[in-house]
């Protein structure tokens, strides 16, 4: 319920150096359970969630354009 898919969260943590307290800090509106909630996921099914990590750090500027061109506009029109 807090909107934050797993990979996303897992992908701070190993951002942040897997360390708990920084982990705590950036998302201080999540209670202890929540977190450990994510922890016990990732825990129990790293392959999965390493590889939506993996797809998402490896998206190509070609790929965000294809499936959202409203966020790019053509070079003619500036």
């Amino acid at each position: 319920g807090t909107g934050i898919d797993i990979w996303e969260f897992i992908a701070t943590f190993k951002g942040l150096g897997e360390n708990y307290s920084k982990l705590k800090e950036t998302y201080h509106w999540l209670s202890d359970q929540q977190i450990r909630f994510a922890l016990s996921y990732y825990a129990l099914y790293p392959d999965e969630t390493d590889e939506k990590i993996n797809r998402n750090e490896n998206i190509t500027q070609a790929q965000i354009n294809r499936r959202f061109p409203f966020l790019t506009r053509p070079i003619g029109n500036r």
